[in-house]
């Protein structure tokens, strides 16, 4: 075997070691992915729910009323989980 072949057979099984780590972190991730979403959206509904009764954010709201009844409370936790599992999910690919 000629260096050259050695060299080659160096470099393609580091390159395959690091693809099946990299599949292994993707496939874990997404598999984690399940139980981060209840999670996340926990913390979202809470967040929302501090938003809707809460007196930090009155400031922000000219009418919180108004607000929640265009959005309401459900569709902000969808929509705000969705989105963080979306961001999440793009960096895996």
């Amino acid at each position: 075997m000629t260096e050259a072949e050695k060299l080659f057979n160096q470099i393609f099984t580091a390159w395959l070691n690091r693809q099946a780590f990299i599949t292994s972190f993707r496939r874990t991730s997404l598999e984690g992915m399940n139980a981060a979403k209840e999670n996340i959206q926990k913390q979202v509904a809470e967040f929302t729910n501090e938003m809707l009764k809460g007196h930090d954010y009155d400031e922000i709201f000219l009418d919180r009323k108004e607000f929640f009844r265009t959005i309401p409370p459900e569709k902000m936790i969808h929509d705000m989980t969705q989105q963080d599992v979306r961001n999440a999910l793009e960096r895996l690919r």
